[in-house]
């Protein structure tokens, strides 16, 4: 929960306005002092100087103590113990920061902090902020009312206010009489809106949570920041989970992202933020241009913010089947920041779906440099060996991944797979056997009937054709809508080394029911029938699984 930035001015004259050396900072606490240090210049003489514009024009800095009157006494206090506070707080001295700031408070509970660039908070929600995050709530909202007396035309002190009472109290009536309040004093502020929406979400008010966005939705402004923000609120409404957004739903969104871009029209920000909006509802042609003038804007940034709107731009890129476009954006990323491992990870997609293995090897070996503790960069790069007949390397790249990761049992029954593969088959079966041990004690759902396929076919091709029968059978059991493969394989297997021909042909139709069109198991079927001495019947069913194969195989 965080305090609300917005420009203020205060309304009353008689209210102390401090000037900070630093931007207001919401998150946290500020650094003015910290600031001055960055310029070259001593904390004190900086504050001094600027302090100077807020005493009263009769009095100078070097005016004595004792001819000021009491009230310009007080506001000398007030800023002196505001320059403490900030000190204080430079130093990581937070209790004494707190304490001073509330010295302040005391004098004049409506005193405002301004910034340089003319951003203005009132100093009670800074501290209430504060009281509240160490879970004094209570005395927040007593300051904050406190500063609602001092300055009763000031919407944000009752934005905090309503805050306060719906996130840690859990009152949303008085949360919302506060919000309510706050939208009355500054009905153009996105602010008040977003605080009541919220208020009416969490209390599962769906209908007056519309409404308040409806009600924002009416109000008269160019500011292109408030129709993208109410545009992201309505995007939160319309896309929760479990709601289907309905046309009039959509028109409402596409009205107020088109009222941002119309007066955000130079704002990159805004762009980016709409671009956003397209792709949620499926439209990627209408975001790339938008992104593209976000990237037009900062082509050399290397900021996390910009480099995540140019993997959204790859992203649309692709989608939309520019995939050159794509390619060179995530070069792109990789020159400005050369420790982004994910954008590694793409390009080696992107280069593998090309059939690029070369430059796809490359990507996927740096993406696994940078990030060695993602073990899916070892089953990508052991995939592309495979898929480059490198079976060997395949093999050394999972068994490295294996050391490294010993309790992520996919790594292992990849690894016994890559085994099978390269005909390394003792290897092979000892790992099936160690990944099905591991697999069972951490209950992962992995020993479905493809891995038993898979084992059956390991233990077929290092020549244990009873424990192949046994895992392909286990296969079946598991699946048996989609065992036509596995009965194919025992049937073939038998067939093969001229054993049990009979259930070797029951196993072969068994899978030709499913799949009559099927050219290896007709091949089976043609196999079985010249093992039997059927030549003729041979003849025919593997004459059509010559012409049926694509592409054609020399067997």
């Amino acid at each position: 929960m965080n305090p609300i930035r917005r420009p203020y001015a205060p309304k009353g004259a008689g209210h102390l306005r401090l000037l900070a050396g630093g931007a207001v900072l919401l998150l946290g606490w500020f650094s003015h002092a910290e600031a001055q240090m960055d310029d070259g210049e001593a904390p004190g003489g900086r504050f001094e100087a600027q302090l100077t514009d807020f005493l009263p024009e009769d009095v100078s800095p070097s005016v004595e103590a004792s001819t000021l009157s009491r009230d310009h006494q007080r506001k000398a206090e007030a800023l002196t113990a505001f320059i403490e506070g900030a000190m204080a707080e430079s130093a990581a001295e937070t209790e004494q920061a707190l304490s001073r700031y509330r010295d302040v408070l005391n004098i004049d509970p409506g005193a405002t902090v301004t910034s340089p660039s003319g951003d203005s908070l009132l100093l009670a929600v800074k501290v209430a902020y504060e009281l509240a995050r160490r879970g004094d709530v209570s005395e927040g909202i007593g300051i904050l009312k406190d500063s609602i007396k001092a300055v009763p035309d000031d919407s944000i002190a009752y934005l905090y206010l309503a805050q306060l009472y719906a996130r840690y109290l859990r009152k949303p009536d008085l949360a919302q009489r506060y919000a309510k309040k706050a939208e009355e004093l500054d009905p153009g502020s996105i602010e008040a809106y977003r605080t009541l929406f919220e208020i009416q979400m969490a209390a599962d008010r769906l209908e007056d949570a519309e409404d308040v966005l409806d009600r924002a939705a009416q109000i008269e402004t160019e500011d292109p920041l408030y129709w993208a923000e109410l545009g992201e609120l309505y995007r939160l409404f319309y896309h929760r989970d479990g709601y289907e957004s309905r046309p009039s739903d959509v028109a409402k969104m596409d009205r107020v992202i088109e009222l941002s871009l119309k007066y955000g029209t130079d704002d990159p920000d805004i762009a980016a933020k709409a671009a956003d909006y397209y792709i949620l509802t499926e439209r990627v042609p209408q975001a790339i241009p938008l992104y593209e003038t976000y990237i037009k804007s900062n082509a050399e940034s290397v900021e996390p913010a910009v480099l995540d709107i140019r993997d959204k731009l790859g992203r649309s890129y692709l989608a939309s089947g520019e995939r050159e476009k794509a390619i060179e954006q995530y070069r792109t990323i990789t020159l400005l920041n050369p420790l982004r491992y994910e954008s590694y990870e793409m390009l080696g997609q992107l280069y593998q779906e090309a059939a690029e293995w070369d430059r796809a090897l490359a990507a996927y070996q740096q993406s696994l440099l940078l990030a060695p503790n993602q073990p899916m960069n070892y089953l990508r790069i052991a995939a592309l060996q495979q898929e480059r007949g490198e079976f060997d390397q395949a093999a050394e790249t999972l068994l490295e991944a294996r050391r490294r990761f010993p309790d992520y049992p996919r790594i292992g029954y990849t690894l016994a797979h890559a085994y099978s593969v390269a005909k390394r088959h003792t290897e092979a079966m000892t790992a099936y056997e160690e990944v099905l041990h591991e697999a069972a004690l951490s209950q992962d759902d992995m020993l479905d009937a493809e891995f038993y396929f898979n084992y059956g076919a390991a233990a077929e091709q290092a020549g244990y054709h009873d424990k192949a029968h046994e895992l392909l059978t286990k296969s079946i059991e598991l699946d048996p809508a989609s065992a036509s493969r596995a009965y194919n394989y025992i049937g073939y297997m038998w067939v093969d080394s001229g054993k049990n021909l009979d259930e070797a042909g029951a196993m072969i139709r068994k899978a030709l029911e499913a799949e009559p069109d099927n050219p290896a198991y007709l091949d089976s079927l043609g196999w079985f029938h010249y093992k039997k001495g059927e030549y003729a019947k041979a003849l025919t069913e593997l004459l059509k699984a010559a012409q049926a194969i694509e592409p054609e195989d020399p067997v």
